[in-house]
């Protein structure tokens, strides 16, 4: 455990030095924390144990995001979307994964007939809908690590 939380803070001082090393950080002070911030949220080992002060205040931080309620939201479409398809839909229909077109239609995708005729949902709920695993995967790791590294530079 010590060795693992002694290489993370080598790691965040590589880091922190690379940048000063560069330029870009020329002049700023940077604490090692917000550099770490976008890992933090996923990786155990650069802020402690499970169960350490930094690591319940950054999960406690975590809740207050909107960042991670949005990630809870297309999770919950992700589900959706499947269960109003029956499930994963054959390869040939969709071969990264996911849900059927009938399942992402019947759970809010962008249908203009559907739009046209009162559905006019559709036009939000596809920004939380997601085709395979790996475009909601992708979006989820964009998310949490560039956006909520630009929310921890901000004052909100």
């Amino acid at each position: 455990m010590y060795r693992v939380a002694a290489t993370a803070r080598a790691a965040r001082a590589v880091l922190i030095n690379a940048y000063t090393a560069s330029g870009v950080l020329t002049g700023t002070v940077i604490h090692p924390v917000t550099l770490a911030l976008p890992l933090a949220s996923c990786c155990l080992c650069l802020v402690g144990g499970i169960t350490s002060p930094e690591r319940v205040a950054e999960l406690k931080n975590l809740l207050k995001r909107v960042t991670f309620w949005v990630v809870v939201l297309q999770l919950i479409m992700f589900i959706v979307s499947l269960a109003c398809g029956g499930g994963f839909a054959s390869l040939d229909e969709n071969p990264l994964i996911g849900p059927s077109v009938a399942g992402l239609v019947n759970s809010g995708a962008k249908y203009t007939y559907a739009i046209l005729h009162g559905g006019v949902h559709r036009l939000v709920i596809p920004v939380l809908l997601h085709a395979n695993i790996f475009h909601l995967l992708i979006n989820i790791w964009v998310e949490l690590v560039v956006c909520m590294y630009a929310s921890s530079l901000s004052s909100y």
